[in-house]
């Protein structure tokens, strides 16, 4: 119905990432970004999925308030990450509630005895080799009940055309993580991510119906926290979107998101704004 100014994003991407310089004065520079909010053509900033409670957003928020703007913030989801350590063990007695623990090790043993599973992480992937592992993996996924029922990566090829060039840029900066769980050679459970800035975003995950009584998604979570665990340069995992029961067994902290929307000068800023908060 009305324009208003939004982050540059898509369906698939957010991009609600506000980039400053962390050596700058930040007070400074925010004041002077925020000051051209009035010669905005639109009434409203309405930046959708916002961490927030980020320190640059909270920055950003006492820029906007210094100037007299309206400003709202509305949680309308939890984000759950997993706080990465350097001892494992501590981690699965603290972190990992008694039931969800001995649950998950009667299923490892279970799969052990079958064959056992085998988790491989691949990073550094060359671009040339990018296609066929991202086809192998959302392959994992189309085994599940999505691909039955349409709505699997590979069963919607404009998806999955977007997830290859996702993943094409993100293995030429170097940040693209695919992870498999393979029992016998075979991948039972895929993840589909990337690593920055010591932390993992775990996109998407899938799973072989045909393996579900052993719970092969969160065994392959149990193995890569494991993994993490011996690793100094890895601090957390986040789970990049909605809180569901999957994640909430692992999470160990979370973080609130939703719009941070702004009321420029005009009259019209004004009434919107205030329509929209009360």
């Amino acid at each position: 119905v009305l324009n208003v100014g939004a982050l540059p994003c898509n369906c698939w991407m957010a991009g609600s990432a506000l980039l400053l310089d962390p050596t700058v004065d930040t007070a400074a520079a925010l004041d002077c970004l925020v000051s051209a909010i009035a010669e905005l053509p639109w009434p409203l900033l309405w930046l959708d999925q916002v961490s927030f409670d980020d320190s640059t957003w909270q920055a950003f928020r006492g820029a906007a308030e210094r100037a007299g703007l309206s400003v709202s913030v509305r949680e309308h989801f939890q984000i759950g990450q997993v706080e990465i350590g350097n001892d494992w063990e501590l981690f699965k007695t603290n972190q990992m509630k008694g039931d969800h623990r001995r649950k998950i090790n009667r299923l490892v043993r279970k799969l052990n005895e079958t064959g056992g599973a085998e988790l491989k992480i691949y990073r550094d992937i060359p671009p040339e080799q990018v296609d066929e592992l991202l086809r192998r993996g959302f392959a994992v996924e189309d085994r599940s009940w999505k691909g039955a029922e349409g709505t699997s990566v590979l069963k919607n090829p404009t998806i999955f055309e977007q997830y290859r060039k996702e993943a094409q840029l993100l293995a030429r900066l170097g940040h693209l993580e695919l992870i498999f769980l393979e029992h016998r050679g075979q991948p039972i459970a895929f993840v589909y991510g990337w690593n920055a800035k010591s932390v993992h975003f775990l996109a998407k995950v899938g799973y072989d119906e045909s393996f579900a009584r052993f719970a092969p998604g969160q065994q392959l979570i149990l193995r890569l926290l494991e993994k993490y665990h011996t690793d100094s340069n890895m601090r957390l995992l986040d789970f990049a979107g909605p809180f569901v029961d999957f994640h909430k067994v692992w999470t160990s902290r979370s973080y609130p998101v939703g719009p941070l929307v702004v009321a420029t000068p005009q009259l019209l800023g004004r009434g919107l704004f205030h329509a929209y908060t009360n």
